[in-house]
């Protein structure tokens, strides 16, 4: 997951880099927007960290972009970057579908 990071290339004002597939990602994640959560299924290429902001990567109709996911799944991104790093656990790419549960928790769930 993280591992594509040892493969981009920074702009030359350094605002955003290119992942190894060719997603731009900006220096400052909140610039982009935060993932649709209306239980959605995404296919997930990076799961990510950026001033402890999460975010993923997604390729939807063959092109790749980034969104930021809600603070509440920074643990949940977190331990799937730690299996990747720690463990060798690397689950992406996958299905990931997003959304909320009947209390208003959010969810997220590999498929």
């Amino acid at each position: 997951m993280e591992a594509a990071v040892a493969n981009l290339s920074m702009d030359k004002e350094g605002n955003m880099y290119y992942m190894s597939h060719g997603c731009k990602v900006f220096a400052d994640i909140t610039k982009h927007p935060q993932i649709p959560l209306q239980g959605n299924t995404y296919h997930v290429l990076v799961i990510g960290m950026n001033d402890h902001i999460p975010y993923i990567i997604i390729e939807s109709n063959k092109k790749e972009y980034c969104y930021r996911l809600p603070e509440v799944l920074y643990d949940w991104a977190n331990t799937i970057i730690l299996q990747s790093v720690f463990m060798g656990i690397d689950i992406c790419p996958c299905d990931i579908n997003f959304g909320y549960m009947d209390d208003d928790r959010i969810y997220a769930e590999i498929l």
